[in-house]
């Protein structure tokens, strides 16, 4: 019987609305939650199926008195969640803990909703998180039941888990796939791609490029040859508009998987246009497939950064270049391990653990990456020097401080981490004086970050440096793709790893000539 305290039909609105969006809510958290067909208007009670019941007058006054309805719902329904979720958990033990748990792919705003601090970076503004998958719901793992168990072995646990979850996989136009479930964990099974193909007989020796619109679904594009690429765009507006379409969607943009590891390989915008990211994991494989003369036309798309293009050149223009001409034009460029192996540079030379100095032709057009044909007429020390002169001379457009005893050396030049080269002359010009060496960081090739060691307050300043450095390497898309996420230290000459980022946090190695120089600081 309804309640004879029913509201007017100028009030009804309201009451609709919270009713609405409140089963929309618990809908999203998995709940079965229905209207008691018997109230309405402000008495409006919602029944779950267990029996529980959840009158909404107190949110129904609140929004008709003027307050956000959709906030008071979500706040009064994750209110419930919660603390059926808090009951829940306190009642599993580790070993069901162990069977239950899943690892699960989300976006950064919804971990940091969720407040899940321990949330891993993936790629592009995806995460690992860690959920629960309780018999007729899931819900992510709450931080303070995170302490005192071995997060590193829950992700791994709940990535078998996830990996488990069944799967179809299904056959699309042009060479793609996609892989579709029931299950919320079936994008996560990106994290153990490997296995995903080994189970479906999928060889991908140059990787693939992926999509996750959603948690339920995960598109694959295997990256074989000149046509695989032409068919990238089509790829790209199948995931963007699965996305639109998707109610919980995670993401619309490209990520490429090769050999174990996730970059962000394109984004597609609010125009619904996609722009190729083509650094790091996706140059190498366009290099192995399309050679040195490879453009952005073919995907058909623009390049990420259109005003900076580099790659690997006709070598033919470059050995025609007289001595002074290619002398005005080196340059020495600090680069990662992985981009020179995907060169093929056999003369670049290592600084430090994933660092090697390379040479390149800088013309007005473009940036070319000097090859081995080029410098085997030419006196490679001479050009070293020549280059680093060069280098050292391109233009630094501002100096900023960017936390304590941290200094941030930005340039539009391609060539501006690579002043780290010549670090004794950045110091008493640029930099301070710095007899005890400086810490310094190359996230991407516009910046260099830097920190002059004077005491003991280096010990703070390197954790810092090293979240900086490691945040600004990985949060993509980024011009040139990242160098290095790593921290270095530059002392007479010598550079060495001494700090770097893992799912721990800041991990600063307190051995070699960094670790001895703090030891010698705080000695009594």
């Amino acid at each position: 019987m309804r309640a004879e305290s029913e509201p007017d039909e100028d009030d009804f609105g309201p009451a609709e609305n919270v009713t609405m969006l409140a089963l929309l809510r618990f809908s999203a958290h998995g709940l079965d939650v229905g209207a008691d067909q018997d109230t309405a208007g402000l008495d409006t009670v919602l029944v779950a199926a267990d029996g529980q019941r959840y009158p909404l007058r107190p949110i129904i006054e609140r929004a008709i008195a003027g307050e956000e309805a959709v906030e008071l719902v979500m706040e009064f329904v994750d209110g419930i969640i919660l603390d059926q979720q808090a009951a829940a958990f306190d009642s599993v033990g580790n070993d069901e803990l162990h069977r239950m748990i899943r690892t699960m792919v989300v976006s950064s705003e919804e971990a940091a909703q969720l407040g899940s601090t321990y949330a891993i970076p993936v790629a592009g503004g995806l995460v690992a998180v860690l959920g629960v998958q309780f018999p007729s719901s899931s819900t992510l793992l709450p931080d303070r039941y995170t302490a005192g168990r071995d997060v590193d072995d829950l992700f791994a646990r709940g990535l078998r888990n996830a990996m488990t979850e069944p799967v179809e996989l299904r056959e699309l136009e042009r060479g793609s796939r996609v892989f579709v479930g029931d299950s919320n964990y079936i994008a996560t099974k990106m994290l153990g791609m490997a296995q995903l193909l080994a189970e479906h007989n999928i060889v991908a020796p140059h990787g693939l490029l992926f999509g996750a619109p959603n948690p339920n679904l995960l598109y694959v594009h295997v990256l074989a040859d000149r046509a695989s690429l032409a068919a990238v765009r089509n790829f790209a507006m199948m995931v963007a508009g699965q996305a639109a379409q998707s109610d919980a969607a995670l993401s619309r943009d490209l990520f490429i998987w090769r050999n174990d590891r996730i970059e962000l390989a394109g984004v597609v915008d609010d125009a619904v246009e996609l722009r190729m990211d083509v650094t790091g994991l996706l140059l190498a494989t366009v290099l192995e497939l399309a050679g040195p003369n490879w453009t952005h036309d073919m995907f058909g798309v623009a390049a990420a950064d259109d005003t900076d293009v580099e790659h690997e050149p006709d070598a033919r223009a470059p050995l025609e270049l007289s001595d002074d001409e290619f002398s005005d034009r080196i340059r020495t460029r600090v680069v990662s391990d992985d981009l020179v192996t995907a060169l093929g540079l056999s003369y670049a030379t290592p600084i430090a653990p994933g660092l090697r100095l390379v040479l390149c032709l800088d013309g007005e057009d473009e940036v070319l990456f000097v090859t081995d044909d080029m410098v085997a007429t030419r006196d490679i020390v001479q050009l070293l020097a020549t280059g680093q002169r060069n280098t050292m001379d391109e233009p630094m457009d501002t100096t900023q401080d960017i936390g304590p005893g941290i200094t941030g050396l930005y340039g539009e030049s391609m060539f501006t981490a690579s002043k780290a080269l010549g670090m004794a002359e950045l110091i008493g010009t640029v930099l301070p004086l710095a007899p005890y060496g400086v810490l310094f960081g190359v996230p991407h090739r516009h910046v260099l970050y830097v920190h002059v060691i004077t005491g003991s307050e280096s010990i703070e300043a390197v954790a810092r440096l090293a979240a900086h450095v490691d945040k600004t390497a990985k949060d993509g898309p980024i011009p040139g793709g990242p160098v290095s996420a790593w921290t270095y230290y530059w002392h007479e000459g010598s550079v060495d790893v001494v700090a770097g980022v893992n799912e721990r946090g800041v991990q600063v190695d307190g051995s070699g000539r960094f670790g001895a120089l703090m030891e010698s600081f705080t000695a009594v």
